[in-house]
């Protein structure tokens, strides 16, 4: 469902946080969103955008020869056999799984 506000002449009506005074700049907050989010609900992409991320996933391969015994030591680093790291524009990130 839309919730966005319409005129009766079916324009977006948008609210200040503030008063603003004739000729100053207005401007509008998309929110954190990554490219592919800004296409799908706005139509544009940011280039260089902060807020893109791409998630890389690492695993171990069953069909390794020494599969169980790596799972072993990993389990014993407290790590498990499957991670996913998001891959950041600007920055490290933690570990997501």
């Amino acid at each position: 469902v839309n919730n966005i506000p319409f005129s009766k002449e079916k324009e977006v009506t948008l609210y200040a946080d503030r008063n603003y005074a004739r000729n100053d700049q207005v401007l509008i907050s998309y929110g954190q969103k990554s490219n592919a989010e800004l296409l799908l609900l706005y139509g544009f992409v940011i280039d260089r955008n902060l807020f893109d991320q791409v998630e890389l996933t690492v695993a171990l391969q069953p069909e390794d020869v020494r599969y169980d015994e790596k799972v072993a030591f990993l389990r014993q680093q407290g790590l498990e056999s499957r991670l996913s790291f998001p891959l950041l524009i600007d920055r490290f990130s933690r570990r997501t799984s």
